[in-house]
């Protein structure tokens, strides 16, 4: 549960119709989060979706459902970030499953927890892809709601194993 304790932030409904305005949105409202002086969000939230696209192109981060987790980690991030974003429409991320992707868990972690990062994105995955913190994160519009919601979920039910008819009988 380390993931969701602290710097999480909420982007709600974002209206972009392609992943390079995605990153940008997402990156500027990171930086903001970050750095209090203007001039230095800008610098840095052009740096963030830069890395943001760099690392996109290395291959892509949708995992299916209509899900997404693009991550980076670098020497520019302080400290460990996430930021859960919906989309206004979705977005083509060349999901495997084919379907375009409305919600993002983007992750950004600086070098000194790049040990770590497997198990984050897997933690990660493993909020997303629970059915109804997936549809209720999609009414979500404030960072301190999306703590509240991340920090109440259990084990995804994608990953439960499934009872038999004659077992759930028994």
């Amino acid at each position: 549960m380390v993931l969701f304790q602290d710097n999480i932030i909420c982007a709600h409904l974002i209206d972009v119709s392609c992943k390079k305005q995605l990153f940008a949105e997402v990156a500027s409202k990171i930086s903001k989060h970050i750095h209090d002086e203007d001039v230095l969000a800008e610098d840095a939230a052009l740096l963030l979706a830069n890395q943001l696209i760099q690392r996109e192109r290395l291959g892509s981060t949708a995992i299916g459902r209509g899900i997404a987790l693009p991550h980076i980690i670098s020497a520019d991030i302080p400290h460990m970030i996430c930021c859960i974003a919906t989309v206004k429409r979705p977005i083509n991320f060349d999901a495997t499953d084919g379907r375009a992707v409305d919600l993002f868990g983007i992750l950004l972690l600086p070098e000194a927890d790049a040990d770590t990062a497997s198990a984050h994105l897997e933690e990660l995955r493993q909020r997303l892809t629970q059915r109804g913190l997936r549809s209720r994160l999609k009414t979500i519009t404030s960072s301190d709601e999306l703590k509240h919601a991340l920090s109440v979920s259990s084990a995804p039910m994608s990953d439960q194993p499934r009872k038999s008819k004659r077992q759930a009988a028994a």
